[in-house]
């Protein structure tokens, strides 16, 4: 037995490995959940951008590399896939939850849904991964209000 415990941590659960011996899991550093993936003793974070309540959860990954995971975007769970750090999002066509467990060596993925509280179909997909998710980008509204509280302060100054 290899103890595997991610510095820190108040909780790692190791969930899946490859051929290669790269190993991902979850853990938690108090306020939320993060994935993991473990690679010959580097440990690298798994978080999608913008997720928030629980956090980001990883169960598998396949030679390739892609990692899977579920993560919630505080009001509902939606599954991912990492390939590289580039995310495709997994969302089962009408359900209020998704959660994706595992993926094999050609990049189809399992999972199984939930519809209003009630355990829904699990199911076998294979995402499109050339429409990747596109990477949150800061509030057009918010870059133009700090810039606009900018040139009013310095204006105030003037006077």
């Amino acid at each position: 037995f290899t103890s595997v415990n991610i510095p820190g941590s108040v909780y790692t659960g190791a969930l899946g490995i490859n051929d290669s011996g790269q190993i991902v899991g979850t853990y938690s550093n108090g306020s939320e959940n993060l994935g993991f993936l473990d690679s010959s003793g580097t440990i690298t974070t798994i978080n999608y951008l913008g997720a928030s309540g629980w956090g980001t959860e990883v169960f598998g990954i396949n030679a390739s590399g892609q990692i899977v995971g579920t993560y919630s975007n505080g009001s509902t769970s939606l599954g991912f896939v990492d390939s590289s750090g580039t995310f495709t999002t997994i969302n089962y066509p009408g359900a209020s939850a998704t959660f994706v467990t595992g993926i094999d060596d050609t990049g189809q993925v399992v999972g199984f849904s939930n519809f209003g509280g009630a355990q829904g179909p699990s199911f076998v997909a294979t995402p499109d991964y050339s429409a990747p998710t596109p990477v949150p980008e800061p509030s057009s509204i918010f870059l133009i209000g700090t810039a606009l509280l900018g040139l009013v302060a310095f204006r105030s100054k003037l006077l």
